[in-house]
């Protein structure tokens, strides 16, 4: 169930953690002292795996700001790509924060995720433009694919919003522009 809560922009407990912002097209890894956060997160996804078996100061989560649903539909181009930025696209971010989390000794089997985002920010623009929503769709199909459960969402809408992941707590904090913070 999700919590709604009114938050200050930064609370005095939170100068014991370090806040550590996820760009665009960026796969970082945060620990129990980490925030993980995404400012004005719109039509991209926000999402966050984690091994859901570890406590309190143990606890470590990895999150994707996904731009793009698939790479095998980006337009084709004259030049080649000279640099894929695995969380430029779904398909390629997922596989790649479970390598990196299997690389720090945890099981696929044991991973949780929760997304946000997913925004249509085009107006009243025509679903085929609707990125957002693939966004969400394409994440949804490949967790599914590597059998990784999405426990939590807050998706689609149309307003941006502030992304705080609590590693130590594994909650997600949304701040939808405008309105009331919620937890996930």
């Amino acid at each position: 169930m999700t919590k709604k809560l009114s938050l200050p922009d930064e609370s005095k407990n939170d100068l014991r953690f370090n806040s550590v912002y996820v760009d665009i097209s960026q796969i970082v890894i945060g620990y129990a002292t980490d925030h993980l956060k995404i400012p004005a997160l719109g039509s991209c996804v926000g999402l966050v795996i984690y091994p859901k078996h570890l406590f309190g100061e143990s606890r470590c989560a990895i999150m994707a700001h996904i731009m793009l649903p698939e790479f095998h539909k980006r337009k084709q181009k004259k030049k080649p790509i000279k640099k894929i930025l695995p969380a430029k696209y779904s398909d390629k971010a997922i596989p790649c924060m479970i390598d990196k989390l299997r690389n720090l000794g945890f099981q696929p089997k044991t991973y949780e995720a929760k997304m946000v985002g997913g925004a249509k920010m085009f107006g009243k623009s025509s679903d085929t433009l609707d990125i957002g929503k693939e966004n969400v769709r394409a994440t949804k199909i490949n967790l599914k694919k590597h059998s990784i459960p999405l426990v939590k969402e807050f998706t689609g809408g149309d307003r941006g919003m502030n992304v705080k992941f609590i590693v130590k707590d594994y909650e997600l904090i949304v701040t939808p522009t405008g309105g009331t913070s919620l937890i996930l």
